[in-house]
């Protein structure tokens, strides 16, 4: 009865995380210990797990959650809500010891509502150090837990805010000028890119002239060649949905030089990075004739001529460059270009004729191709 009405009472206030449910927990999630007569359940009302006695031995007040008094946490909540009341300091070593003090046992912590206070505290901070240049050891245990938190499988029913202040927290790390911090932040922004719509975060042009001026202004931002790939590979990603973001991709100069690089790359795990590269090259051709031209003339043939050439390329990648390809005949120096390139006609049409069971997924686009040539095919 005390376990039903405790429920009752949490369900009822909004700020307060959902309990986890008894009736499938059989071993507490930090000792492992067996839940039994003598061993019983017990909800951290932080997190909401359920955990054992022995890890859930502290009790703190959690005013934010309108629990007044001290309540039971376990011992992960402890350390973690410790911390934040020490991250209202203003002295900057306290800050450190905090931030740090977060790391050590964030790894432990699957909560959403837990990562949402942490994502909440570490935005503070931020913000309070807006026009000075943040301590390093802060950055380096700020973009570590962010890292750590970025790749939680159960980040879910997260407070409205969460997702606007862990994007906003990452464009600012990744202009920080540490290569540790560049590499964490730029690979935690790819892992919420691909799993998660932040498209409301994180598709506005401002984005993609940060992204732009990061990969390739080296002497001013001197960031990683691995963190610059992963830069580019969120700028393709968050963009290869969203025909006003192409746009503005397309109005930087920088971006055709960006998106053959990445068409070229041969690594089979990067397939599906080279069919978003490939599906915005083809928006592009559609914009104007004067589109087609700049990426002729930016040595857009040579890389899909390889495409076609190679054995070792998957079919969706050939039909997205066949849909490209067709886009560019349609305009007269785009056909004018293709019937110069005779390795481009000759190993499309060597394609035409392999018999194979991936090939009806884009025959009829090669038979278009052949017709958009017109008489001089």
């Amino acid at each position: 009865q005390n376990y039903k009405k405790a429920m009752e009472e949490n369900e009822q206030n909004k700020l307060r995380p959902k309990w986890e449910s008894h009736d499938n927990v059989k071993n507490c999630p930090f000792c492992s210990c067996n839940f039994n007569a003598l061993q019983r359940k017990h909800h951290c009302r932080n997190c909401g797990w359920v955990v054992c006695n022995d890890c859930s031995q502290q009790r703190t007040p959690l005013p934010q959650l309108e629990y007044f008094q001290p309540v039971r946490v376990c011992d992960n909540c402890f350390e973690i809500v410790s911390n934040i009341y020490l991250l209202e300091s203003s002295d900057e070593n306290t800050q450190a010891h905090a931030v740090k003090g977060i790391e050590k046992v964030i790894n432990k912590t699957k909560s959403s509502h837990v990562m949402s206070q942490i994502i909440t505290e570490f935005k503070k901070i931020i913000d309070s150090n807006n026009e000075n240049e943040i301590n390093n050891d802060i950055l380096g245990s700020l973009s570590r837990s962010i890292y750590i938190i970025s790749g939680t499988e159960t980040i879910e029913d997260v407070p409205d805010g969460f997702m606007k202040d862990f994007v906003s927290i990452l464009l600012l790390l990744i202009q920080q000028p540490t290569e540790e911090t560049h590499a964490l932040a730029s690979s935690a922004l790819l892992n919420i890119i691909t799993r998660w719509d932040v498209q409301a975060e994180i598709g506005k042009p401002s984005t993609i002239e940060l992204f732009l001026n990061l990969i390739f202004d080296e002497d001013e931002y001197k960031i990683s060649r691995d963190s610059q790939f992963a830069l580019s590979r969120c700028l393709i990603e968050f963009t290869a949905n969203n025909n006003d973001l192409i746009y503005e991709l397309y109005k930087d100069a920088r971006s055709l030089d960006l998106i053959l690089e990445i068409i070229n790359i041969q690594l089979p795990e990067h397939n599906y990075l080279r069919i978003n590269a490939l599906t915005i090259l083809q928006h592009i051709t559609t914009l104007s004739d004067n589109s087609i031209i700049e990426i002729v003339e930016g040595g857009v043939l040579e890389p899909i001529t390889n495409i076609f050439k190679s054995k070792d390329t998957i079919g969706p990648i050939k039909r997205a460059s066949i849909l490209i390809i067709n886009s560019i005949a349609t305009s007269d120096f785009g056909r004018d270009q293709i019937m110069n390139n005779n390795a481009l006609i000759n190993s499309i049409f060597k394609l035409y004729l392999t018999k194979t069971s991936l090939k009806k997924n884009y025959e009829n686009k090669i038979v278009n191709f052949f017709n958009n040539l017109g008489d001089t095919q």
